[in-house]
């Protein structure tokens, strides 16, 4: 089986709790690789095992998780880059909206998937377009209804606002009333 068509590792699989360590000890275990003497791999699989409790059982297991480890590190490399060139960006070009800006990063970063002909890149950039996307989507929406539903109410506002029968924190009561639902707990 390719490398491309291999199932992601079971959630309590023994890779994936190597990978779910905190970033500062999967940098630990990667400088074992370079210590001299040189360690063998059934060396460094065993200091895993001791010191964190996870046994690999095959060089293999620890060859992915080196790929994966190098991998990690470039994306957050890349990202600390994103990050300040949207920065840069956005104070060299203070009229940018903050979507303006978002989407010139996205932008980029796309290039720099396709430039390195790496198709996860380019799948982890779509998944943080897209969740972002969403959340604006979702933001706009309740903007959206709040204000149609303001404008609903209106008309009753008004009239509670010209009812000369009730004093202001009684108008002031109502309009809550019909905006919110509630009215306020008594403060005393």
């Amino acid at each position: 089986m390719n490398a491309a068509n291999k199932l992601r590792p079971a959630p309590d699989s023994q890779l994936r709790r190597l990978k779910e360590l905190a970033p500062a000890d999967r940098e630990e275990i990667a400088l074992w690789k370079d210590e001299k003497p040189a360690r063998t791999n059934a060396e460094i699989r065993e200091r895993i095992k001791q010191r964190f409790g996870i046994g690999l059982k095959r060089d293999g297991q620890l060859s992915q998780f080196w790929q994966w480890q190098f991998r990690q590190a470039a994306w957050d490399q890349l990202g600390e880059m994103m990050a300040l060139s949207e920065e840069q960006r956005s104070e060299k070009f203070p009229g940018l909206s903050r979507d303006e800006l978002r989407d010139q990063t996205i932008k980029e970063t796309y290039g720099i998937a396709r430039l390195l002909n790496d198709p996860k890149l380019g799948l982890k950039t779509a998944a943080v377009d897209l969740k972002d996307r969403e959340f604006g989507l979702s933001l706009d929406k309740f903007q959206f209804d709040a204000a149609k539903a303001c404008l609903a109410l209106l008309p009753e506002l008004k009239v509670i606002s010209q009812n000369k029968g009730l004093t202001e924190p009684q108008k002031v009561q109502q309009i809550r009333l019909r905006l919110f639902g509630v009215l306020p707990e008594e403060q005393g």
